[in-house]
């Protein structure tokens, strides 16, 4: 996470529906199993439909249609696409009718929230602000080198010499 992200993130309204911001704590000692995951996607993905935003009376048809799919878009993204591996954190942030959708692996834990609003919910983001972006890890041996960068709490191959 960097502050222009972050920035960029903040910028976001939504015009037309709501914006949906999902938080999950992947730390193995408060999630340790997958089906322990489950539960806990599950229950906050169903707290969208139970929120304050949700049940307003002036939402229109479109607008609650609109949630209805972001939360059919989590559920699958969650059963299909989601990948733990190597992450301690996990935000999600999407809006149908505004053509919002954001998913980014964290490398530090984030308590798990999910908040409904026009904006939005960044607050857990701010401390994770450049913690190792950026970093290069380098791997040499006799016959090979690689260079790594850490993004987004992974490595990324950038170089790989062989000789």
């Amino acid at each position: 996470m960097t502050w222009d992200g972050l920035r960029d993130l903040a910028g976001f309204r939504a015009q037309n529906g709501c914006a949906i911001s999902l938080y999950l704590d992947l730390d193995p000692s408060a999630t340790p199993t997958a089906s322990d995951l489950t539960t806990r996607v599950n229950a906050l993905i169903d707290e969208i439909e139970r929120s304050e935003m949700a049940r307003r009376p002036e939402l229109s048809h479109e607008q609650k249609e609109g949630l209805r799919r972001d939360v059919q878009r989590l559920r699958e993204f969650y059963r299909q696409e989601f990948d733990r591996g190597g992450t301690l954190g996990y935000a999600v942030f999407c809006g149908w009718l505004d053509n919002l959708w954001t998913a980014l692996p964290l490398s530090a834990r984030v308590p798990d929230a999910v908040k409904v609003n026009r904006s939005l919910y960044l607050a857990p983001l701010v401390s994770l602000v450049g913690r190792g972006e950026g970093a290069l890890v380098v791997v040499v041996g006799r016959e090979r080198g690689d260079l790594y960068r850490l993004r987004a709490g992974r490595l990324e191959e950038l170089v790989e010499q062989t000789d």
